[in-house]
Order: C-alpha cells, then structure tokens, then sequence
C-alpha cells in the first residue's frame, strides 16, 4: 500500500499537540529539519513513516511565556502501566491528566518521557524516533486508557498503518449526561477544527472531516448514563464532539461538557478495550481493563 504523504506543518501540529501556526512558527524559524536539512516551507510534503524529523531549540516569540522551547524528550520517572507486552510492542494504560506528547510548553512528564524512562531503564533496544518514542496513536490528556507502543520502527510503521485502515477495533466507555433516545445511536457527523482554537465542531463545510461514533446503552441511570462507544474514524476529540452534538454531553468534559466547573478528574471517557492483528506475527491482541476509580465513585454518589 502506498503511504500517503502530508503536510509538515500538519504533521508537526498532530505529533506535538500544538495549533498548526505554532507549528509554522517552528518552520519559519528554521527550527525544523527534514532528514538533516533545515526546512522553512509549511507546505512542504513528507513521509512521516520514514522521513526523520527534528525540532530544535528556540526562544519563544510569545511576550506572555518566554519559554525556551525544546522538543527533545527527556526521560521522566514515573509509573507505567504495562497491560500488555510481547518482544514488538506494548499496551499501556494512561492515567487521566497525562498529556501524550510534550507541546510547546516543554513538558517534562508526558508519556513520551515516562516511556523513555522505562526503555532507558530496562535496556530496551529500541531504534524508535525520538519525538514519536514508539507512540502508535494518542488519547487527549483527560482521557484515560490503552494506548499501543512499538518498540521498533517496522513495528510503528505496520502498527500506524493499521490505525489508518481502520483495522483496530477501539472501545471506550463513558458517562453521559441524561437519556440515551436507544439502546444504539450512531452518529455520521463530519467534524473539522475551528479557526484559531485546538477545539473541534461537527459541520457542513467541504473540508470537514469524515467521523462516524456509535453509542450503545449499557445502564442507565436517573440523571446519566454509561455508555459503550466505538468510532470507525479516530479524528481529534471525536467522542466528545459527538456527545455533544446528540446533546449528551460527556460528564466533566472541560471543553465541551454542559458546566465549565469540572473536577480535577477530566472527562469521564476511557479508552478500556483495544484488539488487532499483531502486524509482525499475526497474533491477535486483546486487551481490555476495568473501569477507572474515579467512574464507580460517580456512579456510586450519583447513580
């Protein structure tokens, strides 16, 4: 299959977790390298499957922080919870509060840096990229749950490529705010990024993307209820768009939840089951968890 190329400003903005025109800032800076060579046009097309890329040190053009910004990964201690683990890859369960990647803020204790750690510590021989550390997909930061790591670069690049084929099946569990109308809601609803803002709405406009999410009821409660959902498409903050479209808003969303006063907690979203075909030796893997804590004392106070 042919690996579609994109953008590297794009790419950077989805690796990094920053508004694509922080992205572009790195650009024009001349901050970015492509395979050793110092790019400075945004539109310029790679692969981010084989092409290396790096990001170096700048000072922050914004009055408000002055920060130096610094992409490379920094091993951070910290506990990480391994599901799953075979001599290619490894499942992990993220806590809620945990960001996936450092953006520009230069975070220091995202998975990134727990998982260099944990390949620093246990002599893993990994050859995996250095911003990327082997991360096959992302959670947002207040969602909970598995999340597939490679411990090689055939491994990443297979792994990613299912992802993009729509050849994992995901499961998340969540809360939502009143009745679900069916047993089962499906939503198709094309999603696109609002201007000037990391958040996302459903929408009409020709260069929204493709999302298709379906609910399904597992209990309902007087006020709220817990939901199973599975997506067909993995685009940014897909379930909690969604939820709010078909005006169930998820509990405790920061963003898109119904109040804007939420608990240190984050949304109550878990990524809980992962299965897929291992692409190196073909076993299939199925990995699932319980229920974070913080879900059964909701239910337990509220339900």
């Amino acid at each position: 299959m042919e690996i579609q190329k994109i953008r590297i400003d794009m790419h950077l903005a989805k690796i990094s977790n920053i508004p694509r025109t922080e992205a572009q800032k790195l650009i024009s800076n001349g901050c970015v390298k492509v395979n050793n060579k110092v790019i400075n046009k945004n539109n310029q097309l790679i692969n981010p499957l084989v092409d290396k890329i790096e990001i170096n040190k700048i000072h922050s053009k914004n009055e408000n922080t002055k920060k130096e910004i610094n992409f490379s990964i920094e091993p951070f201690n910290s506990n990480l919870e391994i599901v799953y683990e075979d001599e290619y890859l490894f499942v992990v369960n993220k806590d809620s509060g945990i960001m996936v990647h450092p953006t520009t803020f230069n975070e220091t204790n995202t998975l990134a840096n727990i998982i260099k750690y944990h390949i620093s510590k246990n002599n893993i021989n990994s050859k995996i990229d250095d911003i990327r550390m082997g991360i096959c997909h992302r959670l947002d930061k207040d969602t909970s749950g598995l999340i597939v790591v490679a411990k090689d670069d055939l491994t990443y690049q297979k792994m990613v490529n299912l992802f993009k084929d729509n050849k994992v099946e995901k499961t998340y569990t969540a809360l939502l705010f009143g009745n679900l109308e069916s047993k089962q809601l499906d939503v198709d609803a094309p999603i696109k990024r609002i201007d000037g803002t990391n958040k996302r709405e459903v929408s009409t406009d020709s260069d929204a993307k493709d999302s298709f999410s379906s609910f399904t009821l597992l209990k309902q409660y007087e006020k709220f209820c817990l939901v199973e959902v599975k997506i067909k498409t993995g685009r940014t903050h897909q379930i909690r768009v969604h939820a709010k479209y078909i005006k169930h808003n998820v509990i405790n969303d920061p963003i898109y939840g119904i109040s804007k006063n939420t608990t240190k907690y984050g949304q109550y979203l878990v990524a809980n089951k992962i299965k897929f075909i291992n692409p190196i030796n073909n076993k299939l893997i199925s990995v699932s968890i319980d229920l974070p804590k913080e879900f059964n004392d909701y239910i337990k106070k509220n339900g």
